[in-house]
């Protein structure tokens, strides 16, 4: 047995229900083969780079499995038959199974500052009429003020 990382795109139109009963059919076809599924991750609705079959928008589920490669083929005509699913993508890993990253926490806007409170704040630190040394410009002396 093999480790092999198994990429399926859906349709995402097809509905919540839908899109489970077929990951679930995705996992019967694996164990049905003698395959073990390792871990199933569901990266949720995510935009294409390019459309397949005039949709913009895929549902993507990554299957992490042990399967004989003699079975993989017969996997990979099962997905071909579906018309709900619109990729599939298997990549052999190795022997041993890679290191299995933990999912990618949601990422989180970072708190945005108000910049009119950060412009006010500095209004009224610096005093008034002076510009800081900074941006003022350097003082250069002609030759009229020299007295020459």
């Amino acid at each position: 047995m093999k480790f092999y990382e198994t990429t399926v795109v859906l349709d995402p139109k097809i509905g919540d229900e839908e899109i489970a009963r077929n990951i679930q059919k995705a996992e019967q076809l694996i164990t049905a083969g003698g395959g073990e599924i390792v871990e199933i991750e569901k990266k949720g609705v995510r935009k294409l780079a390019y459309s397949i079959r005039k949709q913009k928008n895929a549902y993507y589920v990554i299957f992490r499995h042990n399967s004989a490669p003699d079975s993989l083929k017969a996997i990979q005509n099962q997905f071909k038959l579906n018309e709900a699913i619109l990729r599939v993508l298997v990549i052999k890993q190795g022997e041993e199974p890679a290191r299995v990253r933990p999912p990618r926490p949601e990422y989180e806007e970072p708190e945005a500052s108000e910049p009119a409170e950060e412009m006010a704040e500095a209004a009224e630190e610096a005093p008034s009429g002076e510009v800081p040394a900074e941006e003022a410009e350097p003082e250069t002396k002609t030759e009229t003020e020299e007295g020459v």
